[in-house]
């Protein structure tokens, strides 16, 4: 720092009752490169904020600013890194919004930083979040559609989209020429793969790599587009869910040239591989090696971990969160790898969201596929070890893999086989305190297509389709699933995250408009507009309770209800490659005052104990009104 601020009028400035303006040189990028969160808003929950200052030797730095509504309570410098400040700043009940100066003094010479405090939007810290009532969809940007944006600062980030793992170039603005598409679905609510800035070389399409959590990715748009993008969804009705990753970011990250504690990256800072034991979390016999291996491990050797036990990491990230909830206007978040981080510390981050946003829904990826296990990480459950992840949500991997292990199957042998495995999963359901809570899928990013299961059998797929919409919980499907993408397994995961037909100028087909779209393709399309589309409305599905019935071996049909006390939704699913008749007198302890309904997949109308026959591979989902 080379202008030198009398030290009288820094006095002055701590000293003053009301908002100066001070005589100090504005910070230069190359005094000070980096200021996050890149501002702040009053009247949250927390009223301290900590700020990361990260510019040319900071470290030492005594910090003030203009005005008394604001405390300074800490400053507090690396231990490693002579150019990092954090500073925790005090938002007092009467602050007022506006553009206040932060000003920095290390021996005698000081710089001014303008930083905002904004207003909160009306009922911000209230806001609905996505239920069971809704139905996700997923997507990857980067495979999903391409619009037109402004591209002149991002002439050195190559596309290739012949090269699975390359940059396709999807983004934002085609996200938002697709919204109408989606909405059609029958979708209330979009989970999409991280956004961020991601400058992994060879794979960061997927952006699970950030380089930097407070930017929008060049190639995907800016911060602003990001902005857009949420509010025009809102306009559709569709909710906007943000992918968290708290455990890692990417190896080009910019803090890893320069890191501000050896221990903000775990391992300090050097690669180790973790084994994937996410059970070591729960096991009551786990090593403390196998423990620490999970927690501390790195996923792969371009994705550090991150420390949440470093306050500073943890405040970081939490912080990252809600700026972005708070900026954008988010309506809720998914998060990525929950069990590989330290889940107590992994709890206090999901909880300092939660005291910002206490409605707010946040479904942790907890990759395990035993329903005891899942049941660990739902913040319901009363854990014996005393740990309460405070996730609203789980993922429902058990039942995915029961679904896909299920419709590959044309006739079953014996026990625990097609239709009587997914029965096996949701009888598991007394661990759970509310599996209404649970999301459920068929597939998503990091698994084979479902196409890959029913090997692009057009009638199995919708078997699932009716499956997800009227199952308990919340539905979440995959992009480009309804018009029976597949994708290339044998190239991996960048082969299988293929790109939507249409989404693109020069694609020879549009799948978003239906230009050369095949009749097995639209078959599937309608069946998820027409199931999905009537979802919006049965509360029976969204919150009533459910009644399953034994599937009887080889008969393989899975027969359910879902219920209130007005509706009644009889769900029949044949996987069998042959017909089946349905057999009321098993299940009449559904039909008390019901005898017509409504069979949303064939339009026809059904009355109980007449004949059914469901055809071989095929759905029936019956509707039924007091």
């Amino acid at each position: 720092m080379k202008i030198l601020l009398p030290l009288m009028a820094a006095a002055l400035l701590l000293a003053c009752g009301e908002t100066k303006t001070v005589d100090a040189p504005l910070a230069t990028k190359e005094q000070l490169s980096r200021v996050e969160p890149l501002n702040w808003w009053v009247g949250m929950a927390n009223p301290v904020v900590q700020i990361m200052f990260y510019g040319s030797d900071l470290a030492g730095s005594e910090v003030a600013i203009n005005s008394k509504d604001f405390t300074i309570e800490k400053v507090s410098s690396s231990t490693t890194s002579k150019n990092y400040l954090f500073v925790d700043v005090r938002v007092g009940k009467n602050a007022k919004a506006g553009e206040y100066d932060f000003i920095l003094t290390k021996g005698g010479e000081s710089i001014k930083v303008p930083y905002q405090f904004l207003e909160r939007r009306e009922g911000s810290a209230q806001r609905e979040s996505y239920t069971s009532a809704d139905a996700v969809y997923l997507l990857m940007p980067d495979r999903f559609a391409q619009g037109k944006i402004d591209t002149s600062e991002i002439v050195d980030l190559l596309t290739d989209r012949s090269e699975p793992y390359a940059r396709h170039g999807g983004n934002l603005q085609g996200m938002i020429d697709r919204l109408d598409y989606i909405a059609s679905l029958g979708m209330t609510a979009i989970w999409s793969t991280p956004l961020w800035d991601d400058r992994e070389k060879g794979g960061s399409y997927h952006g699970y790599a950030s380089s930097d959590f407070y930017r929008i990715h060049p190639l995907y748009g800016t911060n602003e587009l990001y902005k857009t993008y949420v509010a025009e969804a809102h306009k559709k009705g569709l909710k906007i869910i943000m992918d968290l990753v708290p455990n890692h970011s990417g190896i080009d990250h910019w803090w890893m040239a320069d890191l501000p504690f050896e221990d903000w990256v775990n391992n300090g800072g050097e690669y180790k591989q973790t084994r994937y034991a996410q059970t070591s979390q729960f096991d009551p016999h786990a090593s403390l090696s196998d423990l620490e291996n999970n927690t501390d491990g790195w996923f792969v050797a371009n994705m550090p971990d991150l420390n949440l036990r470093n306050d500073f990491m943890l405040n970081y990230l939490a912080q990252n969160a809600i700026w972005w909830a708070e900026y954008s206007d988010l309506d809720g978040f998914r998060v990525d790898t929950y069990p590989y981080n330290d889940k107590w510390k992994a709890a206090e981050w999901t909880q300092k969201i939660l005291d910002e946003y206490p409605r707010i829904n946040i479904v942790g990826e907890c990759w395990v596929n035993e329903p005891a296990f899942v049941s660990y990480w739902d913040s319901r459950t009363k854990n014996n070890d005393g740990y309460n992840s405070k996730l609203p949500s789980v993922m429902d991997f058990p039942l995915q893999g029961a679904i896909n292990n299920a419709i590959q199957l044309d006739e079953v042998q014996g026990w625990n086989q097609g239709a009587m495995e997914i029965y096996f999963i949701l009888a598991h359901d007394f661990l759970f305190q509310d599996p209404n809570t649970l999301m459920i899928f068929a597939e998503n990013h990091d698994t084979d297509r479902l196409a890959h299961f029913t090997k692009s059998n057009a009638a199995k797929q919708m078997i699932v389709y009716s499956l997800l919409a009227t199952m308990r919980g919340t539905p979440q499907l995959y992009y480009g699933s309804e018009v029976l993408l597949r994708g290339d397994q044998k190239r991996g995961h960048g082969g299988q995250r293929v790109d939507f037909p249409g989404g693109w100028a020069s694609d020879a087909r549009n799948l978003f408009t239906g230009d050369g779209i095949t009749a097995s393709e639209d078959s599937v399309l309608q069946h998820v507009r027409k199931l999905f589309n009537w979802r919006k409305d049965v509360k029976a599905i969204h919150t009533g309770k459910m009644t399953q019935f034994f599937p009887e071996v080889p008969e393989n049909l899975y027969v359910y209800g879902r219920y209130n006390d007005n509706e009644l939704v009889f769900v029949v699913l044949n996987m069998n490659a042959a017909a089946r008749d349905v057999k009321w007198e098993k299940y009449m302890e559904l039909f008390d005052g019901y005898t017509t309904g409504n069979d949303i997949v064939s339009g026809n109308q059904v009355r109980v104990g007449e004949p059914l026959t469901l055809s071989a591979r095929s759905s029936a989902v019956v509707h039924f009104k007091k």
